[in-house]
């Protein structure tokens, strides 16, 4: 009995002791932007300011009205406005659905291969809300920290009008163009927003492929 006893507190000890390490990657970024990352934060922005205001009124329109206590000549204007906007704004670039996307992308790509840290805990994309968090967010400090920043901007001077898709990426410790030129990340799509949805969406997923993490052994 003793013995038996022996060998489930060994086998427990054992147990214990390998789920408090975390295991090393066998694969290593190839791009110092990704080398000993330790988290990653995400925004989206939509330019000018006035699709921001019409997207954020997206299905609460008449509340949006309410809240901004217009008289009745303003009132009308304003829903005409925004509901024309969102109308014809196409749906996977609104702002809730890109982050959707592109966080299930950096989740499958990008925190598989994070530094988890002596407590093995998941970590997860820090979603930013507006310009000043993500401020905050690079001035945090921290050389581990990967800030993702994707912007639509509405060309709308021309016909058809045009969504230009960005995407940029941030870390204290790397400068922009150097950072350019260690990873070629940096991406910008032209999406004419006249095209049938699904292209659209087609166009934006492509897009957003390009957040991956290459590694020494994927190219071995």
């Amino acid at each position: 009995m003793a013995i038996l006893s022996a060998v489930l507190l060994l086998a427990v000890l054992s147990w214990s002791s390998g789920a408090s390490a975390c295991e090393p990657s066998k694969e290593h970024p190839m791009s110092a932007i990704f080398t000993g990352l330790n988290g990653v934060g995400l925004f989206v922005e939509v330019s000018p300011p006035k699709y921001e205001e019409s997207l954020s009124c997206y299905r609460r329109e008449e509340k949006c009205a309410d809240e901004r206590g217009l008289t009745l000549k303003k009132r009308a204007n304003f829903l005409e406005k925004v509901q024309k906007t969102n109308q014809e704004y196409p749906k996977c670039l609104h702002r809730e659905n890109l982050i959707k996307a592109i966080k299930a992308q950096i989740n499958e790509k990008v925190l598989p291969y994070l530094v988890q840290g002596s407590a093995c805990k998941d970590s997860s994309v820090v979603i930013l809300g507006n310009r000043q968090e993500m401020k905050d967010h690079l001035s945090l400090g921290r050389k581990d920290k990967l800030t993702i920043l994707v912007k639509v901007q509405i060309l709308d001077q021309i016909t058809p009008a045009i969504a230009v898709l960005s995407t940029d990426f941030y870390r204290p410790d790397i400068g922009h163009g150097e950072l350019y030129e260690k990873t070629f990340l940096d991406r910008t799509t032209a999406i004419p927003i006249n095209l049938p949805e699904d292209k659209i969406e087609e166009m934006v997923l492509r897009h957003i492929s390009y957040i991956n993490i290459s590694t020494r052994e994927a190219h071995e």
